[in-house]
């Protein structure tokens, strides 16, 4: 297991900011859900620090927020 410092908790909280941002937006201007998906696979391959995303929850960004779209339908 690799050790996580605070620069990679960092990175990991900047992902899942800058895409829970992006998803709330989306979700204001009532885009359907299969866009929503579409969106979510594109915005989480430019999110930054996906990589240290993945060190500190466990599982990939497009997965961890695929979850909480099922949440939403």
């Amino acid at each position: 297991m690799a050790i996580i410092t605070e620069k990679i908790r960092e990175n990991a909280d900047a992902c899942k900011d800058y895409v829970e941002r992006v998803l709330r937006d989306a979700d204001k201007d009532g885009v359907m859900m299969n866009e929503l998906q579409g969106l979510l696979k594109t915005i989480v391959n430019v999110a930054p620090g996906r990589k240290d995303f993945e060190k500190v929850y466990g599982e990939k960004p497009y997965d961890y927020f695929a979850k909480k779209l099922e949440n939403f339908k």
